[in-house]
């Protein structure tokens, strides 16, 4: 058998895994380590050579939601819903900006995955599904520190944490699952297209004014909510996240089968695309 034999043969044995959650699922779990690995390179890369090194992710965060908070809280005195402190305003923004976060900087940087990686290309065995899924977790690592400080200051200076919070990964596992998703299609169309990447950016620009990040849900007219939440699911994530974490009230329950289907459906689309994409690679890199 021939190394073209070989990588055909894997790539029809993947697509028929890709058909099947339960087969995706267990095999990423037996990639785990090498996983683990390239999230662990892609952190230390985000830091390389800087003389505070993780620590920055830590500093980071804090810088922001001290702008936020002073901009939103003493120059523009806005409330979030014309509800609550300005202070509220800056937390609601800051937790949106969270959730955004994740998506915003695992798909932006999914164009490049596969790109960045030439001689991973040329290893007939090298699972290369687990590029974009190591800068997802990345993605995930840096924004966990945002979360713990939101939780910090919603703690300390307006009402302490409640029960409600355990919630949360309910809430955040069909984002991690759309994010996947789509972090295999930009990763799979980045290496064919190579366009992608400089589209992705101006996608990703204005997505960020369609999400209710810097303004509640309740500003979009009642009769177009359910169109808007059933096009944006990320809608669905920060609104659910802000009610865990911020409003202390359990997600909407009824939300959540539409949600993990179609984040279900777009994951496993995302990794169909790309397992068939992937055999084409080594022929334009």
């Amino acid at each position: 058998m021939t190394a073209s034999d070989i990588v055909i043969h894997s790539a029809e044995t993947h697509e028929r895994v890709a058909l099947n959650p339960l087969r995706i699922f267990a095999q990423l779990w037996r990639q785990r380590q090498l996983l683990r690995q390239l999230t662990n390179r892609a952190v230390q890369m985000r830091f390389r050579g800087s003389f505070l090194g993780l620590l920055w992710a830590i500093l980071n965060p804090i810088f922001m939601l001290l702008v936020y908070t002073f901009v939103f809280s003493v120059i523009l005195k806005v409330r979030w819903n014309g509800q609550g402190s300005t202070f509220f305003f800056a937390m609601n923004l800051y937790c949106g900006l969270i959730v955004y976060g994740i998506f915003a900087e695992s798909v932006g940087s999914a164009s490049v995955q596969v790109l960045s990686n030439p001689s991973y290309v040329k290893k007939i065995v090298f699972p290369l599904e687990t590029l974009p899924l190591a800068g997802l977790a990345a993605a995930i690592f840096f924004n966990l520190f945002g979360l713990v400080i939101l939780l910090v200051c919603t703690q300390v200076f307006l009402q302490p944490l409640t029960i409600h919070l355990v919630a949360l990964p309910i809430v955040w596992i069909p984002l991690f699952l759309l994010t996947a998703g789509f972090s295999w299609i930009i990763a799979a169309l980045g290496v064919l297209v190579r366009d992608v990447g400089h589209l992705i950016v101006i996608l990703l620009q204005v997505l960020f004014y369609l999400c209710p990040i810097v303004y509640p849900l309740a500003r979009v007219p009642l009769s177009m909510q359910h169109i808007y939440l059933l096009c944006n699911p990320m809608a669905v994530y920060l609104e659910q996240t802000r009610a865990v974490v911020l409003d202390k009230s359990w997600p909407q329950w009824s939300q959540m089968p539409l949600s993990y289907a179609i984040s279900l459906v777009v994951f496993i689309f995302g990794y169909y695309i790309f397992m068939r994409a992937k055999r084409g690679f080594a022929d334009v890199i």
